[in-house]
């Protein structure tokens, strides 16, 4: 089975498509279900594995939508070398240190 990257994944959804209202209102209840059930405080630190680096509606939505972005660990799965300009608050570890991401942030609160 071909590995599919992330670009070719949101290819798949064109701007302003009825597929991508529903992949935003989607995540959205994700989002808005992530809030209601773990009611996550300012000092609490989130991770969040599988950043992109495609600007899309539909990518990196926690960290659009999160009030405290200086709380958000954030990992790519793939090779994220522009995840910092539209994200400067969060801080990122990339694919290839993943293990040292997850274990540093296990540790820090």
């Amino acid at each position: 089975m071909p590995i599919v990257t992330e670009e070719e994944y949101y290819r798949a959804v064109p701007r302003k498509s009825m597929a991508e209202r529903l992949l935003v209102a989607a995540r959205d209840q994700i989002f808005r279900d992530f809030q209601a059930r773990m009611r996550p405080s300012p000092s609490d630190r989130i991770l969040d594995i599988g950043v992109s680096d495609v600007v899309h509606a539909g990518a990196n939505f926690l960290e659009r939508c999160y009030p405290h972005p200086d709380k958000i660990t954030a990992c790519g799965l793939e090779r994220v070398l522009n995840f910092k300009s539209p994200f400067p608050p969060s801080a990122m570890c990339g694919s290839s240190r993943m293990s040292v991401c997850l274990s540093a942030t296990a540790v820090s609160t």
